[in-house]
């Protein structure tokens, strides 16, 4: 038998029946109230206890109360009226008094959510884990044992009992996410959705020491090979302990630094969680070279009420402040490379990222992604950070292109950060032909004249691969309304951008001595191209990479230009 709760057709109501399994018949009990929700059937079956704001509205959150449900009397009375939301009803198992999750103070809107119990009969609420001081997540009250619930520990949820004297032991913790739980009791077999940060969500079984994984519906993640995710703690400036998500680079090298995107992730109520399939697609960044950190900024659920209504000032106020401390963290450890650091962001994040690159210059992008279209932000006029900002419109106009909106969006941002913390703001999706000019700094232009596959130069032979040599001219823009000098190290400012997006430095200059061609390879070389003084000066500069033997696409990437495709055939 299955009590469920159903909307009417014009949806101005909201009914309970029950249905019986396998016959496929429903049995209408009741309906009037179209706020109600979160039904639960009392031990003897003559009472339903639920929830209900008393309006279709969900949004009028602040007004749920426990109601109960007469079934043969069809008669209704409120149990609770605190200020605040009182929701998910559970019957004790003697059917005396139901228990419910609430926020802890009723005068603030994010408070830590507390277990209370009240009478059938009615009276005053009474607080059942208000030593616990930790948020709630879901609650059960088995029929042969203690009432057990999860709760939010820092970045995992763990599962609780809560003792006939008042005390609350830890039932299920380790390095696990522990989702919606079933048992007999504490001691008997748990049936459990559990997740971490290498194991997708799915039910198990757990009895004792012994786990048995009983589904297998995320079968694509065994094929994985996901950056390595940590758990990491830093210090913000007044003191307090702020608890975050990093996730290296996929190929993380140690004493290499690698550029960082950062995600506000929790704040206003919710958290960041040490599991494989966070929201936010981490590990999509993370085989793409990037660095990701996300924070339990204050404002998180998980610890404790002190932290949870920690005082903010504004959006992106004390938040902003320990996002930028955990920045200067792994910029300490040698991991972030200072000079390329990104904010993202989706819904309140969102927010918090578009707010963030107003009050800080740090940023070198920003992706704010809002969930409805017709959500106003007022940037302040001192915004230099580049913003791509998509709204819920962007994102239905993608949907309607096909079933890969998210594929779209994501790799729209990826092209983002790509553009400012790889390629010195040029968009290596766009790009430039062999034999065509492009415009650059300083009024010059750049083209790459030919290329030379397999060229060969006196006494040396690459580490691995061949040589490729690369004829770029350089000449004022005819264009342009003044000329300054270039300087350019082609060390460092230059670089081929393989397929696998990896950039490969030159091996040298192209030089002749005594004769023969050589490379030059001094790192400290400058090039410095002066405005000629009358007509038009074009200068000629010979690189050598070192590349595969195969054929492939590359991108010729040199600061301040566009990308130039170059198309290198096999090798020998």
């Amino acid at each position: 038998v299955i009590y469920a709760i159903a909307d009417s057709a014009d949806r101005e109501s909201r009914s309970f029946w029950r249905i019986e399994v396998p016959a496929g018949t429903a049995e209408h009990l009741w309906g009037v109230d179209p706020g109600a929700r979160q039904m639960a059937l009392s031990p003897d079956g003559s009472l339903i206890a639920f929830s209900s704001n008393g309006s279709s509205s969900a949004d009028n959150y602040l007004n749920y109360d426990i109601w109960l449900l007469d079934i043969e009397g069809q008669a209704t009375r409120r149990l609770t009226s605190r200020a605040g939301p009182e929701v998910s009803p559970v019957w004790a198992p003697d059917g005396h008094s139901i228990v419910f999750s609430a926020p802890q103070s009723t005068r603030l809107v994010h408070s830590q959510t507390e277990l209370f119990r009240v009478s059938a009969a009615g009276g005053a609420p009474q607080l059942l884990t208000g030593a616990f001081d930790r948020s709630v997540i879901q609650h059960r009250w088995p029929t042969a044992g203690e009432l057990m619930f999860t709760a939010a520990v820092g970045t995992y949820t763990h599962l609780f009992v809560r003792r006939t004297d008042g005390a609350i032991e830890g039932v299920l913790s380790a390095a696990f996410n522990f989702g919606p739980f079933d048992a007999r009791g504490v001691g008997s077999t748990i049936y459990t959705v559990r997740e971490s940060a290498s194991q997708a969500p799915e039910l198990w079984r757990l009895a004792g020491a012994d786990a048995e994984q009983l589904t297998t519906l995320n079968p694509q993640t065994a094929g994985w090979s996901p950056g390595r995710q940590s758990v990491i703690q830093w210090t913000a400036p007044d003191g307090l302990a702020i608890e975050g998500l990093l996730v290296f680079p996929a190929e993380y090298s140690e004493g290499d630094r690698y550029p960082l995107l950062v995600n506000p992730g929790g704040g206003q109520g919710t958290r960041v969680r040490n599991v494989l399939t966070g929201p936010g697609g981490y590990h999509l960044y993370s085989a793409q070279g990037y660095a990701v950190l996300t924070a339990n900024v204050r404002g998180s659920i998980g610890y404790g009420e002190g932290f949870l209504t920690a005082r903010r000032n504004d959006m992106a106020g004390g938040e902003l402040t320990d996002l930028l401390a955990g920045i200067d963290y792994l910029i300490e450890l040698g991991i972030a490379d200072s000079t390329r650091l990104a904010v993202f962001g989706q819904g309140y994040s969102g927010y918090s990222a578009a707010r963030a690159v107003t009050r800080t210059r740090r940023f070198d992008a920003a992706v704010a992604h809002f969930d409805y279209d017709e959500a106003e932000l007022q940037l302040e006029q001192n915004l230099s950070t580049p913003l791509l900002l998509i709204d819920a419109a962007a994102e239905i106009a993608a949907a309607e292109r096909g079933p890969h909106a998210d594929s779209d969006i994501f790799f729209r941002t990826l092209r983002w950060f790509d553009r400012y913390l790889k390629f010195d703001g040029a968009d290596i999706f766009d790009f430039y032909l062999v034999g065509e000019w492009v415009t650059g700094p300083n009024g010059w232009q750049s083209r790459v004249q030919r290329t030379i596959p397999d060229a060969g130069y006196s006494g040396l032979e690459p580490d691995d691969g061949r040589y490729l040599e690369i004829v770029v001219d350089f000449r004022p823009d005819p264009d342009a309304q003044r000329v300054r000098t270039l300087e350019l190290d082609p060390t460092a400012a230059i670089s081929l951008v393989a397929p696998d997006r990896s950039q490969l430095r030159t091996a040298g200059v192209v030089t002749e001595i005594f004769g023969r061609e050589a490379l030059a390879s001094d790192s400290t070389t400058l090039m410095s191209i002066a405005p000629p003084t009358t007509g038009t000066s074009l200068v000629s500069l010979r690189l050598a990479f070192e590349v595969p033997h195969a054929a492939a696409e590359y991108r010729l990437r040199i600061a301040g230009f566009a990308p130039i495709r170059i198309w290198v055939p096999g090798g020998s």
